[in-house]
């Protein structure tokens, strides 16, 4: 699944996906999850991961009072990226935090910097393409999209199509 990316490489997974935690182990990757560590919604991620979190790196991903590390997902990213010192961010629900970062890139507010070329994810919504309406809303969705492609912000994204 992700064969394309060098061996290697450290690789930090926000949140949670069983499996591309167990592909990027077999292939051969360094991770570091960052999880939401608090009782209820770890017990429920323990209890899906055991065997594999006896093979990765464990940060947190939200603060000692359950907010986000940092002032918002994009920064909770940068945040745990440093933390962890990996080479790429990737987020199985890179939509969880798209649209808010396309939103504000299509009027000039980037992305934190250290996350330059070091973002990717697996992107669900084809809104952050302005394929599926043409509101306002997925309008500038899919400019600020652009905006960070040309940019160079994005190092893997993967796309899955939704059935109709």
């Amino acid at each position: 699944m992700c064969s394309f990316m060098s061996r290697g490489r450290k690789v930090i997974i926000q949140r949670f996906l069983k499996y591309v935690t167990e592909d990027l182990l077999a292939d051969g990757y360094q991770l570091t999850l960052a999880i939401d560590l608090r009782p209820e919604p770890f017990e429920r991620i323990r209890a899906e991961m055991t065997d594999l979190l006896k093979q990765v790196s464990v940060i947190a991903v939200d603060n000692t009072s359950g907010g986000l590390t940092g002032s918002g997902k994009a920064a909770s990213g940068r945040a745990c990226l440093a933390r962890a010192g990996a080479d790429l961010a990737f987020l199985d629900t890179f939509d969880e935090i798209g649209s808010a970062v396309m939103r504000r890139a299509a009027v000039g507010l980037m992305p934190p910097a250290n996350l330059r070329g070091r973002l990717g994810g697996i992107l669900s919504s084809t809104t952050l393409l302005g394929r599926v309406d043409r509101s306002p809303k997925s309008w500038i969705k899919a400019v600020g999209f652009g905006v960070c492609l040309r940019g160079g912000w994005f190092s893997h994204l993967l796309l899955v199509e939704r059935d109709r």
